[in-house]
């Protein structure tokens, strides 16, 4: 009877782990990448994209391939972010293509100056990938405070 609990249990907790769902895993990613940019990680922000993902940062040309996006994300010296979360208002995924939109904050030192609260709006088109969800397009730009 024991055995028969347990391998009901087993199931039970592979078929809920199996469940989560890809706006959940996008979360998770969402935040990942928050958390490598402020650990400086670049691997990481450019494995957060697909190898054709293109960037679009406010003031720049369009920036394409991991080679590139690695580049931009690389911080240049005296700059250090030191808060930066993405604040998501609506994700929409549509089988292997998601998008969702929101709002970001960034905090941090540029040139010895300690710069608050910097917050912006972004789009983020996503693809799935090996059962992996890549950014795929990525703009952003700052929001000006009403």
């Amino acid at each position: 009877m024991k055995t028969i609990f347990l391998l009901f249990l087993l199931s039970y907790s592979v078929a809920a782990y199996a469940q989560i769902d890809d706006e959940t895993i996008i979360r998770r990613n969402i935040a990942d990448f928050s958390d490598a940019i402020v650990h400086r990680d670049t691997e990481a922000i450019a494995n957060a994209y697909t190898p054709d993902a293109s960037i679009f940062p406010n003031g720049f040309d369009i920036i394409k391939g991991t080679k590139d996006i690695k580049s931009y994300w690389t911080p240049r010296p005296g700059t250090t972010t030191t808060f930066h979360k993405i604040y998501p208002v609506e994700i929409v995924v549509n089988g292997s293509t998601a998008y969702d939109h929101g709002y970001y904050e960034v905090s941090g030192i540029n040139d010895g100056n300690p710069f608050q609260g910097v917050r912006g709006k972004y789009v983020i088109v996503w693809k799935k990938l090996d059962g992996q969800w890549k950014i795929y397009l990525d703009i952003w730009n700052r929001a000006v405070s009403k």
